[in-house]
């Protein structure tokens, strides 16, 4: 698939990602403490798990 062929929201939904992934991944790397998991599992699934890796972090792991 070439750029002319890419959907119109293509693009914005893989900034969105691409920041969620970015953003989330900075957290885990600032946390001391966790709900469940470590950095050390929480970092791989921020990052190679689109959209619902973050999701998940902020919702399960990401101590308040």
């Amino acid at each position: 698939m070439n750029k002319k062929e890419m959907p119109a929201w293509a693009k914005p939904l893989g900034a969105i990602q691409i920041a969620l992934a970015l953003y989330s991944a900075f957290d885990v790397s600032r946390q001391k403490e966790f709900n469940k998991g470590s950095k050390a599992l929480w970092l791989p699934i921020v990052l190679f798990i689109n959209f619902f890796g973050p999701i998940a972090y902020f919702l399960v792991g990401k101590k308040k």
